[in-house]
C-alpha cells in the first residue's frame, strides 16, 4: 500500500499523509482537518463534551493544560501554547503545567 513502512503523518507513496497505527497508545488523526495526520492523545482537537478518538472517552471541559502543552486549543476552548500569553486566552493552569 501507499503507506507501507511509513509512520503516522509521513507522506505516502501516493503523496497523501499517512494514517497508520504508529503512535503507540496515542492515535494517528487529522485533528484540525488540514489533511495533516499526527500522533495525538484521545481528546486533542475534539470539542468539549464530544467522544474522543478512542471511541469511549467523553472529552472534558476543564480549563486545563494537562496533556495539551504546546497545542493551540483544548476541548474547553482555552489555549496552551506560547501565543496564549500574548492573546490572554491561556487555560487556568498554563503557567503551572507548561512552564
Amino acid at each position: 500500500g501507499p503507506c507501507e513502512g511509513k509512520t503516522c503523518g509521513e507522506t505516502g507513496f501516493d503523496g497523501n499523509s499517512c494514517d497508520v497505527e504508529s503512535c503507540g497508545e496515542d492515535f494517528c488523526e487529522d485533528p484540525f482537518t488540514e489533511g495533516e495526520f499526527v500522533c495525538v492523545t484521545t481528546c486533542i482537537g475534539v470539542a468539549c463534551g464530544e467522544i474522543g478518538y478512542d471511541g469511549v472517552t467523553v472529552c472534558g471541559c476543564e480549563r486545563t493544560c494537562v496533556g495539551y502543552c504546546g497545542y493551540e486549543e483544548t476541548p474547553a476552548g482555552c489555549f496552551c501554547d506560547e501565543a496564549c500569553e500574548t492573546f490572554d486566552d491561556c487555560c487556568d493552569d498554563y503557567a503551572a503545567v507548561c512552564n
